[in-house]
């Protein structure tokens, strides 16, 4: 059974667990510490939350692909839950442009893609959207 290491604030953890089901063996971690020992350790795929140790997915990204050992480590990142539920009821939704920017950003600096399952779940359905995304991760799990 393949291993997948999800790092990412726990109620993303959870909203990816479920969209996943037993697909897989997962993992978890929640500071960049945990997730670079996971991924040394071994795993086959890595979803990045958005928000994940305090909003870095994208140094968790350099340091997974700046290392020998696990740049091959294919990940995903996801936005899993949504922003108010993370940095409380004040915090503005992000907009479309700056959701567009993180999934370049992420791209660019060797994600395979960027999932918005927020997005995905208010417009097609729990269901739907956590069907997506499981496809998405099979079609990236070597």
């Amino acid at each position: 059974m393949k291993t997948i290491l999800i790092a990412a604030v726990p109620a993303a953890v959870a909203v990816i667990s479920n969209a996943l089901g037993s697909a897989a063996r997962m993992m978890t971690a929640h500071t960049l510490d945990e997730a670079l020992a996971a991924a040394i350790a071994g795993v086959d795929l890595i979803i990045a939350g958005t928000y994940f140790d305090n909003s870095r997915m994208f140094d968790l990204l350099r340091a997974l692909k700046a290392r020998a050992d696990t740049r091959h480590i294919p990940v995903l990142c996801v936005r899993g839950v949504s922003a108010p539920e993370i940095l409380g009821a004040q915090t503005l939704q992000p907009t479309l442009a700056s959701l567009q920017i993180v999934a370049s950003a992420s791209e660019a600096l060797g994600a395979v893609g960027y999932v918005d399952l927020v997005a995905q779940q208010q417009v097609m359905g729990v269901e739907q959207a956590n069907a997506e995304l499981l496809s998405t991760v099979q079609r990236h799990i070597p």
